[in-house]
């Protein structure tokens, strides 16, 4: 499992917890859940609805229509995968009608181009969290980028991925 080690759901903060928790919610079938409801009326009043009907639709295009399966963690573990944090960076990048990154890191998690109906969801998801005051931030990280060593002209193929 691709999880972040050495990072945890709070140090995203109240914004992309409340994100992964509907998100969560939403892709394993339990998003009706009262708590769930009540949390995000809580959290964004009357948006709280609409917003999780949207990660409802989400979800199920990333899961139905993406062309790779997300690793996501349990709804009460406090741990954070790889692919949740490309979710938090997608939402923070709509919460900030940043719609060009939010389509780069969707693509990415679905591994195709073709997401409109993924971006859209985002966008509304954006938007009724920024309404209502929640953002959804990514916290601080170095990234690296990987430099594999060159192919040797010579060195025989027996195989392919």
């Amino acid at each position: 499992m691709a999880i972040i080690e050495d990072m945890t759901s709070e140090e995203l903060g109240f914004g992309a917890n409340l994100l992964l928790w509907g998100f969560r919610a939403s892709a394993t079938g339990r998003s009706r859940c009262w708590l769930i409801e009540q949390g995000f009326r809580k959290a964004m009043g009357d948006r709280g609805k609409e917003t999780l009907a949207q990660l409802r639709l989400l979800a199920a295009e990333i899961g139905l229509t993406g062309h790779r399966k997300i690793i996501l963690i349990p709804t009460p573990c406090r741990l954070v995968t790889e692919d949740e944090l490309g979710l938090v960076a997608a939402m923070s990048a709509a919460t900030t009608n940043d719609m060009e990154t939010c389509r780069h890191y969707l693509s990415w998690l679905m591994a195709k181009d073709d997401i409109a109906d993924a971006l859209d969801a985002c966008r509304s998801i954006g938007r009724t969290f920024s309404l209502s005051g929640i953002p959804v931030k990514m916290p601080a990280m170095t990234l690296i980028t990987y430099h594999p060593e060159p192919c040797r002209p010579n060195t025989p193929l027996y195989g392919t991925a």
